[in-house]
């Protein structure tokens, strides 16, 4: 006799996992399809595991043509189990179209062979003077191994891209069916490869596919996660989309107006007004006031637009409650985008222009729009690519003494020339890595580079004083700068005296951090510029308050000065002068400016009068020559 206490309780489970599954709110996607005829094959497959090992036990009363048909209608579920588990991790993977036809050939070919056993004696065997089945179940599962093998391997090859809770889960329902085949093989009397597999998909469900997972709370919509999640597949499905976004206007000030309460409140009368008009359609809160309306399907952007001017023209909460006003972004499919991450930059730079224009705006992207953006993501992953194989390199533009007559500094500038893109911009990258996040651990390395420069060459032998290193804004929020700088300095034995740190006016984000920062580091002999004065941020009582020993003067200013369009560059040079200050001038390219600058007392001078930015052992060679 068996024991089929372990099937039984595994389809009580299994029964009471698909009613609550199927009753949630789900994303139109096969990864989700998938799951769920998981969950019902497994389920059908359950009782006729039992029935045929309880029709084998007692085969007295059954005939053999009704227990070959059970063993058949088993056969084919239990290798259609197998097949959706291996379509089920398959969505995890890239779309690959001839291993899916392999896949679907490899069913068609079990198939047959089970049905074959109707007319040739093989997977099934009867026993006549006994009417039992055996060698059931054998065989077949040789198929059954190619697809759990596959969606093995799938996981393997796949698991970069995955959250740490999705690869755990899968990895550990991989385990579970494997085992459980292997002891199905091993114990025939105890049916619990059923409860084994049972507890695979509980393992899934909750690692990977519970509908709450992909759920905003405040809204009963999609979140970004359910979004990205169905977009991902469409992408690499190669299905083209349509998209509507609705954002709430100056939603972080409405937000403190009203109050987290009634905002929560008035976000979900709007996703209900929402869920209801597009019902068709996947919808979703994204975050910070912004609802996204997505479909394969032309949406049509004129009615969008009147029904939300429609529902925003009134209170949305009785006659009590504030105004709401909107913007409106349209994406339509002829739009090439080419991933997730493009598309979350396009929505991005959709919503932030929105922002600049007038209430209820209204923002088409279209191609060029993209274009820009793609090419903004191009330039981020270069700059990633650069830090992480340490790749910035680091140019010099030397510094002319007027008083000494002679280059008597420099300003380290780093350059980024990527195998792909070419020479990239500094504007460009630094602005990336600080997008990124990275931009600490490019100014670092900037930093070690400026030193082992320093140690290579005498530099003071060759005429160099100082060398100006640039520090990003976001590098002077860091409390732990200071220490970090110093212990680079400190690890190559580099004289304090010898950096210079320049500091844009539009560092000045936290102005109490910003004046400890450089009390800190003045105290140790480190000189300060401040760089790019006169480019909108220009304040002379920060020129006082702060320990700024040298103030450079950006090259528009000198430029326009020059061209005869603004007299204000003498002025501005004499009274940071009074003040006690040293003064640089940039953008110096003619004798006659270098001339005139001289006659206005400048200290310093650097433009591309005297040199370019080089290379490092172009700037030495330039150095010994001069």
């Amino acid at each position: 006799m068996r024991n089929y206490n372990f099937v039984l309780s595994s389809f009580c489970v299994m029964v009471l996992l698909i009613m609550f599954y199927s009753r949630r709110k789900h994303l139109p996607t096969w990864r989700n399809r998938f799951y769920l005829l998981l969950f019902i094959v497994h389920a059908i497959t359950m009782p006729l595991n039992v029935s045929i090992a309880y029709v084998n036990d007692h085969y007295q009363h059954f005939g053999i043509l009704f227990l070959y048909i059970l063993c058949i209608v088993y056969s084919t579920l239990y290798e259609l189990r197998a097949f959706l588990f291996y379509c089920f991790s398959a969505t995890f993977a890239p779309k690959h179209k001839s291993r899916n036809l392999v896949m679907f050939g490899v069913l068609l070919f079990s198939y047959l062979y089970i049905l074959g056993n109707l007319f040739i004696e093989g997977l099934y065997h009867a026993q006549a003077s006994e009417m039992t089945i055996l060698n059931t179940s054998r065989d077949f599962r040789y198929f059954c191994g190619i697809f759990y093998g596959f969606s093995a391997a799938l996981l393997v090859a796949t698991t970069k891209n995955m959250e740490s809770t999705e690869r755990m889960s899968l990895v550990f329902a991989n385990l579970i069916v494997a085992v459980g085949t292997i002891l199905r093989l091993m114990v025939r009397s105890i049916l619990f490869i059923d409860l084994l597999y049972t507890l695979s998909l509980v393992v899934i469900y909750f690692g990977v596919q519970s509908p709450d997972y992909y759920i905003n709370g405040k809204t009963g919509l999609f979140n970004i996660r359910g979004i990205r999640t169905y977009i991902q597949e469409q992408y690499k499905n190669h299905v083209s989309l349509n998209m509507i976004m609705i954002s709430i206007e100056n939603y972080v000030g409405m937000k403190q107006l009203v109050g987290n309460k009634k905002m929560k409140k008035l976000l979900q009368i709007i996703a209900t007004k929402i869920d209801h008009q597009y019902r068709k359609e996947v919808c979703g809160y994204i975050g910070s006031g912004r609802f996204l309306i997505i479909s394969p399907s032309p949406l049509d952007f004129q009615e969008a637009n009147t029904y939300f001017r429609d529902l925003f023209s009134k209170p949305l909460e009785g006659e009590s409650s504030n105004f709401l006003s909107f913007y409106l972004s349209y994406i339509d499919q002829s739009i090439q985008i080419n991933d997730l991450r493009e598309l979350e930059e396009v929505i991005h730079q959709a919503t932030a222009q929105t922002q600049y224009l007038d209430t209820d705006a209204r923002v088409v992207v279209t191609n060029d729009d993209v274009k820009i953006y793609h090419h903004r993501l191009q330039i981020e992953d270069a700059t990633n690519r650069a830090v992480e194989n340490d790749a910035i390199q680091v140019y010099y533009q030397p510094i002319y003494n007027t008083k000494k007559h002679r280059v008597s500094g420099c300003e380290a500038l780093s350059r980024l020339i990527d195998d792909e893109l070419g020479f990239i911009s500094p504007e460009e990258f630094i602005h990336a890595a600080e997008h990124l996040g990275i931009i600490d651990r490019l100014g670092f390395q900037i930093i070690h580079k400026v030193c082992r420069f320093i140690k290579k060459h005498d530099v003071k032998a060759l005429g160099i004083d100082y060398i100006n290193v640039n520090v990003s804004p976001l590098q002077c929020l860091d409390e732990q700068f200071p220490e970090k700088f110093f212990k680079i300095l400190d690890s190559y034995g580099i004289d304090h005296g010898l950096i210079h740190v320049e500091i844009t006016e539009s560092t000045f984000v936290d102005v109490e951090l910003l004046e400890q920062m450089m009390q800190k580091m003045s105290a140790k002999g480190i000189v300060f510029a401040l760089d790019d004065f006169g480019t909108g941020y220009s304040n002379l009582t920060r020129i006082i308050k702060y320990p700024f020993d040298i103030i450079k003067i950006d090259l528009s200013l000198t430029w326009s000065y020059f061209k005869g369009e603004n007299e204000f560059l003498p002025y501005i040079i004499k009274l940071i002068s009074e003040v006690g200050k040293d003064v640089t001038v940039e953008g110096v390219e003619t004798k006659e400016m270098a001339e005139s600058l001289s006659s206005m007392h400048v200290q310093h001078l650097q433009g591309y009068y005297y040199s370019k930015p080089i290379d490092e052992n172009q700037f030495v060679n330039y150095l010994q020559r001069t």
